[in-house]
């Protein structure tokens, strides 16, 4: 019997209490009794007009009682602090719309694994841009959570990112400047293209004190026409004396840049 498909329409409202969010890290919460993983922890995606993308997110749990969660779609922002918000209101640009939910209610049994699918329906006159939302999972039944004597209903949500790149759309990073903060390098990173861009890679540093350190890069989404600082952080936990000197080549889907500078 084929699936029903409901298309997103009305969305529920937060809850403010005892919240947990996950984003571009394995998704996860054990919060006030809420034991489940979710895999993929994001997903970043490509398609053209009047494409149907069809995809899975599995639900898997270790708690010793079944689960019950609502499913909504969220629009969401990312801040200079790496810190993401999400609403249920929908954005004038958002491709929420787009969007057809398996169901708006999942139940996932006792240590066992649920898949939830959804579709994004590209539309026939869809320009080049980047569609950007997220699924959001909300426990309905409210677990105790205790703490330091005092016993208190709480929720927990958890929020799996989806990025679709339509008709080509794509990133245009440059590097600004390469700085230091906290004793750490940094990069400050722009990007004038019309989709996210994500760094990967490992520099090596030279120290003053001749030293050869791994730094890798911190892989925070770049999103369209913003500017945002980027750490480089040692493989292993070492202290860098500066000058150093940092060289080796860092990726962004198929391009790259080549790293030789000192940074006093």
């Amino acid at each position: 019997m084929p699936i029903l498909f409901s298309k997103v329409k009305k969305q529920l409202s937060f809850h403010k209490l005892a919240v947990f969010f996950v984003f571009a890290i394995p998704a996860q919460a054990i919060l006030a009794g809420v034991s489940i993983g979710i895999s993929p922890p994001r997903f970043e995606l490509h398609a053209n007009s009047s494409d149907i993308v069809k995809k899975t997110l599995t639900v898997y749990s270790v708690a010793n009682k079944p689960q019950y969660f609502t499913v909504k779609t969220a629009d969401w922002t990312f801040d200079t602090n790496n810190q993401v918000a999400f609403k249920d209101e929908i954005n004038a640009d958002s491709c929420r719309p787009w969007v057809f939910l398996e169901r708006h209610q999942i139940t996932v049994a006792p240590k066992k694994n649920r898949k939830f699918r959804f579709e994004i329906h590209v539309p026939e006159n869809a320009q080049s841009k980047e569609c950007r939302f997220a699924l959001i999972l909300e426990n309905t039944q409210p677990n105790i959570a205790s703490a330091k004597g005092f016993s208190l209903p709480a929720k927990a949500q958890i929020g799996v990112i989806v990025y679709l790149k339509v008709n080509g759309a794509q990133s245009i990073l440059s590097i600004e400047s390469i700085d230091k903060y906290n004793n750490l390098p940094l990069l400050t990173i722009s990007n004038q293209g019309n989709a996210h861009g994500r760094l990967s890679g490992i520099l090596s540093a030279s120290t003053a004190d001749k030293k050869q350190i791994d730094l890798s890069v911190q892989t925070a989404p770049i999103l369209p026409n913003t500017t945002r600082k980027i750490r480089l952080t040692p493989a292993a936990k070492a202290a860098l004396k500066y000058p150093i000197t940092l060289t080796g080549e860092l990726y962004w889907e198929d391009q790259s840049f080549i790293i030789n500078q000192t940074v006093q």
